[in-house]
């Protein structure tokens, strides 16, 4: 049987250096197991000469300032709202989150809509979501059908990203 090779990438606020010390570190914690809680991971940091150690806040003042700004963070983020669009035929119904991050702020999903470049960068953000669950599905062979019907969705919208970049 043909071994995988393992490339490791960062996202959000790791980079793909840090991604390339961490993801072996984390994966030499699973390995022989059925997975990783992320209390192994912090139990495996405490240790000054861990790989891991470097990337947690160890200073318990700041660290739980953080963690209240992570558990906002979470709250904000998991509120929905119901928008009822009523006009032409039926009124349509979508249970969406009531707010979402763009432009370091967390604006109510009505602001986004009413202004473009907010519109524009959440777009942005759902491809970008969009393509990772693409990668996703592309990693099993029975999922390739959905995989390619999210693949068309993304270039849609990355279309229309840049025919709206080109036209400002």
């Amino acid at each position: 049987m043909r071994r995988k090779k393992r490339e490791y990438k960062g996202k959000g606020h790791v980079s793909d250096k840090q991604a390339a010390v961490y993801g072996p570190a984390i994966d030499k914690l699973a390995k022989g197991k059925d997975g990783t809680q992320a209390e192994d991971v912090v139990e495996a940091a405490t240790d000054p000469d861990s790989a891991l150690h470097g990337y947690f806040e160890w200073d318990d003042t700041v660290a739980a300032h953080g963690h209240r700004l992570t558990q906002a963070g979470t709250l904000i983020r998991s509120i929905e709202v119901t928008i009822v669009r009523e006009g032409d035929g039926e009124p349509r119904y979508a249970d969406i989150r009531a707010f979402h991050h763009v432009d370091n702020a967390y604006r109510t999903i009505e602001a986004v809509i009413k202004h473009e470049p907010y519109q524009k960068a959440l777009e942005a953000r759902l491809a970008d979501e969009l393509e990772r669950i693409q990668n996703e599905l592309k990693i099993h062979r029975h999922l390739d059908k959905y995989a390619v019907a999210v693949g068309k969705v993304v270039a849609a919208l990355r279309k229309a990203e840049r025919e709206t970049v080109s036209v400002n």
